[in-house]
């Protein structure tokens, strides 16, 4: 059985960072077939990790590439979809590898250059995962993951805006349109969840429409 490597991702309650860890695991013939030491290679034998990650709509790429030395990163580096390269290594919050979920590798807007402090895109995020051994034989996979983080923000923002006399029974008053705001993202989960990505997808568009402004400052 050949190694099999995992990416796992989640978002912390931080609308401007990304949690990703190898979830690859340790070598066992019933439970983990796929996993890392003997019979296949050992994540110290790991020797170079490249990391692409699709935010919302992007068809091109910003591949975060990582050369590993016995379980240290060594060196780091992104390359925008424009093909610029930068090194990264001095902003890594680890640097150790494989990334785990207690010391994952956190990936930030600043990181990602999509602004300092900028909050990540709602939507279907797709990540490929692909490591070498010392051996130059590759190993990849593939995940996406739906982050909902500004959309629920912006949602939670327009309770501010609902007053004493706005029951939200109907109209265009504010608890009209977060009722329906909740209601259109609480589909988008559950639609996400199932696969439906297409609809998850559409949902989350017409939250985000119906929130407009209030996205500001999530």
């Amino acid at each position: 059985m050949a190694l099999i490597p995992k990416l796992s991702v989640c978002q912390p309650n931080d609308c401007q960072k990304l949690w990703l860890w190898d979830s690859t695991g340790t070598y066992d013939v019933s439970t983990n077939p796929g996993g890392y030491g003997a019979p296949n290679p050992d994540a110290t034998a790991i020797v170079n990790a490249v990391i692409k990650v699709y935010p919302p709509g992007y068809s091109v790429p910003i591949v975060f590439t990582f050369t590993i030395l016995t379980g240290v990163i060594t060196a780091a580096t992104r390359t925008d979809p424009n093909g610029t390269i930068t090194t990264i290594t001095a902003s890594l919050n680890t640097t150790v590898f494989p990334w785990t979920d207690t010391v994952p590798f956190i990936l930030t807007s600043d990181l990602l250059n999509i602004g300092e402090s900028a909050s990540l895109e709602s939507g279907n995020w797709f990540f490929e995962y692909i490591i070498t051994n010392n051996s130059i034989n590759y190993y990849n996979t593939s995940t996406d993951t739906f982050i909902f983080c500004v959309a629920e923000c912006c949602v939670n923002k327009m309770l501010l805006k609902v007053d004493g006399c706005d029951c939200g029974c109907g109209g265009d008053g504010f608890g009209a349109r977060y009722l329906k705001a909740k209601a259109m993202l609480d589909a988008a989960k559950f639609a996400a969840q199932w696969g439906l990505k297409e609809k998850a997808q559409t949902l989350l568009e017409e939250v985000q429409s119906i929130c407009g402004s209030d996205c500001n400052g999530c």
